[in-house]
């Protein structure tokens, strides 16, 4: 009965004796302020286009240069083969340099 009561006081004081508003010991604080937050997920797989597209000209000619590389984005309008002009044309080459 006395150790009953001794707890009771000391749990009394201990309540009086904490200054208000402090962290008791099991809780945690944080100063609240702005900043960024920054996610980042790493997995492995393999990426999908979700479209295919299959292009073909209207004319057979040689391609002269290719401008972009196999996987690389391009952007609509933009320039992807070089072709030979003498056959677009119907030139023979030796009749273009004259």
């Amino acid at each position: 009965m006395l150790t009953g009561l001794f707890l009771l006081v000391l749990a009394i004081l201990w309540r009086l004796l904490l200054p208000a508003g402090s962290p008791s010991a099991n809780q945690l604080t944080q100063v609240v302020s702005r900043g960024e937050i920054e996610n980042s997920i790493s997995a492995a797989g393999t990426l999908e286009p979700k479209h295919y597209v299959e292009e073909s000209a209207q004319v057979s000619d040689q391609v002269q240069k290719m401008l972009v590389e196999e996987g690389e984005e391009v952007t609509a309008g933009q320039l992807l083969v070089s072709i030979s002009l003498y056959h677009s044309l119907g030139v023979a080459p030796e009749a273009a340099d004259t």
